[in-house]
C-alpha cells in the first residue's frame, strides 16, 4: 500500500505498507515533516492507572519499521529533530533498533537496542552530547542542563512491565531550580550553593546512577554525584508518572576535600566505607511530589565520621518502591 500523503493530526508523512503472509513481518516506511507521539509520550494522569490487559500489550503482530522524520513531536513543546529509525519487533516487545537524532540545538544522540541470547533479554545503549536536553524532551528531567550522557542496561523479558537494569553516567553538567536540592542546602545552610541552583545552575563533574526502570518508577541504587564543592549518594525511588519520590541518602559538602581524607590508605577505608562518601557528611531524605517534596536533613551527621554516620542510621528502614517496582 503506497501512502502518498498522511495528515492525522501533528503528523505529515508519506510511505509505504506491505503486508506479508502469515509469521511474516509487517513492514513500514515513512518519512516526512513531522511525526506526533504526544498521545504516546503524555505522562499519565496522578490517579493510579489501570492495568493494560496482556492482549491490548502484546499483539503477536510482527512488524519493521524504518522512519524517517525531520521533526518527533513528544507533547507540552517537547521534540526531537533529524530523527531516523530502523526497528524490528516480534509482537510482544522491539526486538532490535537503531535510532539517532538530534536533541537540544545540534547534539547528536543515538538509542540501540539488540537481543542477547535466548534468555529472552535484549541489551539498551544510549549516548547523548547533551544529557539535559535529551532527559528534558522525554520528561524524564528537567532539572539537568547539558552534560555528556552514557547508559548501558539489559531489559528482563522474563519478568512483566520488561524491567530495564543498568547504569547512567553523565559528566561535565548542571543542575539548577530542583525544588529538593535546593532545601537539602539550605538546611546545611550552603547558601551560596543555593544561589548557584537558582540562577546559573550548579556544576557537577559526574553522576553514577545504578538503576532499574519498572514501567514508570525508577528505583536508585547508591547512585552518586559529585563536584569540587558538594557531593551526594541516593538510594530509594522516583515515579515519573506521578512526579513523587522517596529517596535517602547523603550530602558531602567541600566534596573535594573531604573525600581526600577519605582516601588516606587504612584509615580512610575505615572512616568513610561507601562510595562517594566523605569523612563529614549529613544524612538527607526527599519524600513527596517532586515539585513540593519534603525534606529532612539530619544535622547530627554532619559531625561524624562516616563509619559512625552509620548508627545515627540503624533505626531507619530503606525506601520501600511502590508495589508496582516490587512485582
Amino acid at each position: 500500500v503506497r501512502l502518498d500523503q498522511i495528515a492525522l493530526g501533528e503528523t505529515h508523512a508519506q510511505g509505504e505498507l506491505r503486508l506479508a503472509g502469515a509469521g511474516e513481518p509487517v513492514q513500514v516506511s515513512l518519512s516526512g515533516s513531522s511525526l506526533d507521539l504526544s498521545g504516546r509520550f503524555a505522562r499519565r494522569a496522578q490517579a493510579a492507572p489501570a492495568p493494560i490487559p496482556p492482549s491490548a500489550e502484546e499483539s503477536d503482530l510482527p512488524w519493521a519499521a524504518d522512519l524517517r522524520f525531520d521533526r518527533v513531536l513528544l507533547g507540552g513543546g517537547r521534540m526531537l529533530a533529524a530523527v531516523s529509525a530502523k526497528a524490528e519487533s516480534d509482537g510482544h516487545a522491539v526486538r532490535q533498533a537503531q535510532i539517532a537524532g538530534r536533541a537540544g540545538r545540534a547534539d547528536q544522540f543515538t538509542v540501540a537496542i539488540e537481543p542477547v541470547d535466548s534468555a529472552r533479554q535484549r541489551r539498551l545503549a544510549v549516548r547523548a552530547d547533551d544529557a539535559g536536553a535529551l532527559l528534558g524532551a522525554f520528561d524524564i528531567l528537567s532539572t539537568i542542563q547539558g552534560g555528556s550522557l552514557a547508559l548501558s542496561g539489559t531489559y528482563d523479558d522474563r519478568a512483566p512491565g520488561h524491567p530495564l537494569s543498568g547504569t547512567a553516567e553523565i559528566t561535565e553538567f548542571r543542575v539548577r531550580e530542583a525544588p529538593a536540592a535546593t532545601r537539602i542546602l539550605q538546611a546545611m545552610t550552603l547558601y551560596g550553593l543555593i544561589a548557584a541552583l537558582r540562577g546559573p545552575g550548579l556544576g557537577f563533574s559526574r553522576l553514577v546512577a545504578p538503576f532499574r526502570l519498572t514501567d514508570d518508577v525508577l528505583e536508585l541504587d547508591d547512585a552518586r554525584a559529585f563536584s569540587p564543592s558538594l557531593g551526594f549518594t541516593a538510594r530509594g525511588w522516583i515515579d515519573l508518572a506521578r512526579r513523587a519520590a522517596d529517596v535517602r541518602g547523603t550530602i558531602v559538602p567541600a566534596y573535594f576535600f573531604n573525600s581526600l581524607l577519605g582516601n588516606i590508605p587504612l584509615i580512610g577505608r575505615m572512616l568513610s566505607p561507601e562510595k562517594g562518601g566523605g569523612i563529614f557528611a549529613a544524612t538527607y531524605s526527599v519524600k513527596g511530589p517532586l515539585d513540593d517534596p519534603a525534606v529532612s536533613v539530619n544535622p547530627l551527621a554532619a559531625l561524624a565520621p562516616g563509619f559512625l554516620r552509620g548508627l545515627f542510621g540503624i533505626f531507619q528502614r530503606p525506601a520501600a518502591a511502590p508495589s508496582s517496582a516490587r512485582q
